[in-house]
């Protein structure tokens, strides 16, 4: 039996995640492992801005004593050289889940 392009589509799929998961950067030395997923972030009301050169660093959950704790949204000054925050996220690994922390990008 021929193989169609319809027979082939589940190869390509799984060996295209298998490379994306491939390219994901391994976590930072000295990384804390939560148990859990984190909770869904909170809504936070962004209170008024104390100037222009500030950006909003919204609010996340941060792995203590093992169990998760709501760190608040606050502004902060603008870094000279950088225009914008890339937010901190948790991301997922084998032994758990750990925390990638906000930076500044260009």
């Amino acid at each position: 039996m021929p193989h169609t392009t319809a027979t082939r589509r589940p190869l390509w799929i799984c060996l295209a995640l298998l490379a994306a998961l491939a390219c994901v950067p391994p976590p930072p030395p000295g990384a804390i492992y939560a148990a859990r997923r984190p909770p869904s972030d909170q809504v936070e009301v962004m209170v008024v801005s104390p100037g222009s050169g500030h950006v909003w660093v919204r609010g996340y959950w941060r792995w203590e004593r093992n169990d998760f704790v709501w760190v608040r949204g606050r502004w902060m000054p603008v870094e000279r050289g950088y225009r914008t925050w890339v937010p901190g996220r948790w991301r997922h690994h084998r032994r758990g889940w750990y925390w990638v922390d906000g930076h500044w990008g260009r």
